[in-house]
């Protein structure tokens, strides 16, 4: 197994951690923190590694966006108005390096098009508050098919689309008839010979193969529900633990493939995999 590819994990108190040696070693990053954050904590919500340069990551986090362009070994913190609000979600357009998207809580949309330097907040209704509180943008995906297609999910508001490169917005009919079937943590898009939607709620795994018209609903076994059909399991087996503080993010970036993965924990210390994303990459 190759070791040569880097690593970055993002934590929710301890910033980001490097390896550049498949995980063997790592390092915590240095993150400068601006005058309002709480010293010494840095909560990672997301990771982005670039399609157009395989060495650049921005990281969001809730004292703002940061950028990286040595492969997550240094990082700087990026001025734009979200600064200082917990930025949940961050996408690249594969088409145009200079184009960038970020969900934050409270829920709302920044876009840039000149790699960062500018923002500017979309105009997308989307509400204010659930019984959860202030609700949060959790993904932001540009459609691998027409690139002015742009997907947002929202916990707890459902999914929005956009046909014109996030100037407006339409809110998407519910999953299903439940309030939770739209609390959206995991949304992938998955480019195949029949296209697919997936989407994460409390519930299990939704598809959708008609442009999120109509979805089917994959439910998870209730918790337990695996011990009770065999006795013989254990937790230990169940689960892999790691040592980490929850929840966490991973992103890798590297010469010939790229790897993304949120994941969060229970109380237990034990992680659940939330949404893995695979992106691949040519040799420089």
């Amino acid at each position: 197994m190759t070791t040569q590819f880097t690593i970055c994990v993002g934590t929710i108190g301890e910033g980001v951690w490097h390896s550049t040696d498949a995980g063997e070693h790592w390092r915590r990053c240095r993150m400068k923190l601006p005058f309002h954050a709480q010293p010494g904590e840095i909560q990672i919500r997301s990771l982005a590694v670039s399609p157009h340069d395989p060495h650049r990551i921005l990281a969001g986090s809730e004292a703002g966006l940061y950028r990286s362009d040595d492969n997550g070994a240094n990082w700087e913190l990026i001025e734009s108005p979200m600064d200082g609000t917990q930025i949940w979600s961050v996408a690249w357009h594969p088409g145009d390096r200079d184009v960038i998207f970020a969900g934050t809580k409270p829920p709302a949309i920044f876009r840039s098009i000149d790699g960062g330097k500018k923002w500017e907040k979309l105009a997308i209704d989307i509400a204010k508050e659930c019984f959860a509180g202030p609700p949060k943008v959790t993904n932001v995906a540009v459609d691998p098919r027409d690139h002015h297609t742009v997907w947002a999910s929202v916990e707890i508001d459902g999914i929005y689309r956009s046909k014109d490169g996030g100037d407006t917005w339409t809110h998407l009919r519910p999953l299903g008839e439940k309030m939770l079937n739209s609390d959206m943590h995991g949304f992938a898009l998955c480019p195949s010979a029949q296209f697919k939607i997936l989407a994460t709620t409390p519930d299990g795994i939704w598809s959708s193969v008609d442009e999120a018209e109509t979805w089917s609903l994959h439910g998870f076994p209730k918790f337990g529900d695996e011990f009770k059909a065999y006795p013989e399991a254990k937790l230990k087996n169940a689960f892999t633990p790691i040592r980490c503080r929850c929840p966490i993010s991973f992103s890798t970036s590297c010469r010939s493939f790229m790897l993304s993965i949120l994941a969060s924990s229970s109380c237990n210390g034990f992680v659940r995999i939330a949404s893995i994303v695979f992106s691949s990459m040519p040799l420089a």
